[in-house]
């Protein structure tokens, strides 16, 4: 037996944390703090603090809390604020042709809290999950953190390959399991950047219909479209039967926010509501958005924001033609943050990103997006938070790093 001396002497906190938080704390995500040394971040998909509404917020701040301040100061339930949310319905309703009411969404801490929540809701220990491969790697680790089996599907330029995705839900039924749900980010995805075709969305629905699976749609960049037609969502497409979908006031507004929401039926939504333990969303911070939004300011600065980063990514996209042509491929994005660079065979994201850093610049890999079978010649690149005329530097100092790499692979062969 231990006396006191001893367990003193052999304490170790880290012998408390449950098995799922040890396995997590062994595979960490990326932080997204800011770095604190000054290097040019092409990694994480960070909005550009110089299109802040500041002085706009700082006026409705003031407005809504002389006019709402006791509301706002007071706990707000776990759905949260129904102005917010009939807002929040109102708009969907004008853009898809649903007829949604605030009953339809609950607030969130932006998107990552309503997967979490959706994950604490449905996910057993072993429960299968299926997913696009490659996705973003903190949603990977939100559904490990709940002991999901996570199944990856590959994409095409069209969406996840729906036979992949019957290949998978067969794959849990022969185990005598039903996938719990299918997670997808449909709009700009991340990290590939396409936006599914209407006809892959139709054929997913179905196969997730008729296998009784639910889909979880992450839409947080959902409003960040440059050009091209918007494609109805999941949830339109099923009129909300079978499909919980989620979004951010993050990628618009600001990440420090931290607000977002679900939106599902109602019966399925009081579910997920009286799963939350953390007593609702900040009131505070919810009627301050619902004063932006009724005011008409959201809307005025969502229309300078898609201009700003519509010209960030033209000359994103202008750079990796004049540096990367014919070391890589790309697609044009219709939106978004992000470029997906298909490197050389043979050439590793890793170590470019690993270099890449030398040079004070930072890159994702995109080995970190993949559930399984990784890819390795493969690194995501986000042109939300460089300034614009460090654009040039960047794309040419990586254009470099990766002409290096392609001559070392070139005499390894």
């Amino acid at each position: 037996m231990l006396n006191s001396r001893q367990m003193r002497n052999s304490w170790d906190p880290t012998q408390l944390l449950a098995r799922r938080a040890r396995d997590l704390l062994a595979n960490a995500g990326p932080s997204y703090a800011p770095p604190r040394e000054q290097v040019l971040r092409l990694a994480a998909g960070v909005p550009d603090p110089t299109v802040f509404p500041v002085e706009e917020l700082v006026q409705t701040f003031e407005r809504m809390l002389r006019s709402r301040g006791e509301l706002a100061l007071q706990y707000g339930g776990n759905q949260g604020n129904a102005e917010l949310r009939h807002a929040l319905a109102e708009r969907v309703n004008r853009q898809e042709g649903l007829a949604l009411t605030a009953d339809n969404f609950m607030l969130t801490g932006g998107a990552a809290q309503a997967l979490e929540n959706v994950c604490f809701s449905l996910v057993d220990p072993g429960d299968v999950v299926i997913c696009e491969n490659p996705t973003f790697g903190l949603s990977i680790r939100t559904i490990r953190a709940h002991e999901g089996e996570l199944i990856g599907i590959p994409l095409d330029d069209d969406g996840p390959l729906p036979d992949a995705f019957e290949r998978a839900l067969s794959q849990a039924e022969a185990s005598g399991r039903r996938a719990k749900f299918l997670y997808v980010t449909p709009n700009f995805q991340n990290p590939t950047a396409i936006t599914f075709s209407l006809e892959r969305r139709l054929r997913l629905l179905d196969l997730a219909s008729r296998h009784g699976c639910l889909i979880v749609e992450d839409d947080a960049y959902g409003d960040l479209r440059f050009e091209g037609e918007a494609v109805p969502s999941f949830y339109a497409l099923a009129d909300g039967r079978g499909v919980i979908r989620m979004g951010s006031y993050s990628k618009t507004i600001g990440p420090g926010l931290r607000l977002g929401w679900t939106q599902a039926q109602p019966e399925l939504l009081q579910a997920l509501v009286a799963m939350r333990l953390d007593m609702g969303t900040a009131p505070l911070v919810t009627y301050l958005v619902a004063e932006f939004v009724a005011s008409g300011a959201f809307n005025g600065h969502l229309e300078r924001v898609l201009l700003f980063y519509k010209d960030k990514r033209d000359r994103f996209l202008a750079a990796l033609g004049e540096h990367f042509d014919g070391l890589a491929r790309w697609r044009a994005p219709e939106g978004g943050f992000f470029v997906w660079i298909e490197l050389p065979e043979g050439v590793s994201g890793e170590k470019i990103a690993e270099e890449a850093m030398q040079e004070r610049i930072m890159i994702a890999p995109g080995s970190r997006f993949y559930c399984q079978d990784a890819c390795a010649n493969y690194m995501r690149l986000a042109f939300s938070f460089i300034a614009a005329e460090e654009i040039e530097t960047a794309v040419s100092r990586l254009a470099k790093i990766l002409r290096r790499n392609i001559a070392a692979q070139s005499v390894r062969r």
